[in-house]
């Protein structure tokens, strides 16, 4: 099975990218890959991973648990209650991180912990340093997460829809976090997610994946206001409130292919309302058609 199929996208310095999709399309393995993180039996067949220039598929294990993973690039799991250990202290973990990237004076790490729990807006960073996981909301964990993050000094955060588990009013905490940390910090961030209302309201850029391949990258404005892959435009209109009310709302047929039998030429061409002879044969390309905007459609002139 192929996963990932020429799968290209650009993270930019002080960024929000969007990865968006259905279940299944790719998006999580995307993010492992960057980060050394699949199983065994995966193989990678070719291509680059680039961060300032370097190949991340070329560093040894050893090298990336160094000096990429953590220092470099973090990244927040879709459940924090499993990434985090159950026996320790939230403040302790942060310290951890703290310990092994820039001071090792206990005095001082505690310190710093504070400041960083106090960065990502949880309330009374005294009484959260010493509180276990399971004492914590799911919206407090993820902020512990961030934290840990920040505490590495990372230039770019890989967030796997975190927040998956939480209510609408902690998820819109934590995306408030992550656009202030953005603006403050120059964060780059992946933002990986099926929901297009969070795209909609933090990303700068947006990707969407379809069957292990991208469809579609441009701005987030040119995304929702001039989408040119009939997915994307089946992903809009599914939305209640994104861009249409309740009348409007569509939904897209058929459903997802699997990567062990992927359709021939276009994988979405089955579910697909402008799919033609050449859809169903070539795979088509990704095709750059206006600033920053790229599709891979043969007929992305028609999609109104």
């Amino acid at each position: 099975m192929k996963a990932l199929d020429n799968v290209s996208l650009t993270v930019k310095k002080g960024e929000i990218h969007g990865l968006i999709g259905e279940t299944g399309c790719g998006k999580s393995v995307t993010s492992l890959t960057t980060l050394g993180l699949l199983d065994n039996n995966a193989i990678i067949r070719g291509g680059n991973i680039l961060y300032k220039g370097v190949d991340l598929l070329e560093l040894k294990e050893k090298t990336l648990r160094k000096e990429v993973r953590g220092n470099e690039i973090s990244m927040i799991f879709q459940n924090p209650s499993t990434s985090l250990n159950p026996v320790y202290t939230a403040g302790e973990q942060i310290r951890e991180s703290i310990v092994l990237y820039q001071s090792n004076d206990k005095e001082e790490a505690q310190r710093l912990v504070l400041d960083e729990l106090d960065r990502v807006k949880l309330p009374d960073p005294e009484d959260v340093y010493e509180k276990y996981p399971h004492e914590l909301s799911g919206g407090m964990m993820q902020r512990i997460m961030i934290a840990m993050m920040l505490a590495c000094n990372s230039n770019l955060l890989i967030a796997d829809e975190p927040t998956t588990a939480l209510d609408v009013s902690i998820q819109a905490q934590f995306l408030k976090v992550l656009e202030e940390l953005k603006e403050k910090e120059n964060l780059s961030i992946l933002y990986i997610t099926h929901d297009m209302a969070v795209i909609s309201e933090i990303c700068d850029v947006v990707t969407v994946m379809y069957g292990g391949q991208i469809a579609e990258t441009a701005n987030v404005h040119d995304i929702f206001n001039n989408p040119r892959h009939p997915y994307t435009k089946g992903l809009i209109h599914s939305v209640p409130g994104v861009k249409l009310n309740i009348e409007e709302f569509e939904t897209i047929p058929g459903t997802v292919p699997r990567l062990i039998n992927p359709p021939s030429g276009c994988r979405f061409h089955p579910r697909c309302e402008y799919a033609q002879k050449i859809c169903k044969e070539k795979k088509p390309s990704l095709e750059h058609i206006d600033k920053d905007h790229f599709v891979a459609c043969y007929f992305w002139e028609e999609v109104k």
